[in-house]
């Protein structure tokens, strides 16, 4: 999909380093790595831009300089011992993102109601 190729190539060029530090943060506070996957960045970048053998650091469970960096063969499969050695999160933002804003629209809602009821019950009294 083309909304995917352009936001990981946005990401992973470093021509926008806003753009790269605002991913980089959505993919350390949600524990993902890509749009949709890891692999992402094997196959939805820029090769003239970004080492298809490479994952940011920011995709890595435990981040450390240099964690992301060759964790896929030049054919874009993934070097198991680089994944047993420094795990990634491999599930992708987007399903992240949505699971964050369905858990939380419950609360909201919750919330909402309560002080709905909170003012009518302030009508009823104020009557």
């Amino acid at each position: 999909n083309w909304s995917d190729k352009a936001v990981v190539s946005t990401q992973s060029t470093g021509e926008n380093s806003h753009t790269d530090s605002i991913f980089n943060v959505v993919m350390e506070e949600f524990d993902c790595c890509g749009v949709n996957s890891f692999r992402d960045f094997a196959n939805l970048t820029n090769p003239d831009k970004w080492r298809q053998t490479d994952v940011p650091d920011s995709c890595c469970q435990t981040m450390s300089d240099q964690c992301g960096i060759d964790y896929f063969t030049s054919d874009g499969d993934v070097i198991e011992i680089r994944r047993t050695a420094n795990p990634l999160n491999e599930q992708g933002c987007v399903s992240k993102t949505v699971e964050f804003f369905e858990e939380n629209m419950e609360i909201a809602g919750i919330v909402a109601l309560v002080f709905v009821l909170v003012e009518l019950l302030q009508i009823c009294f104020a009557l």
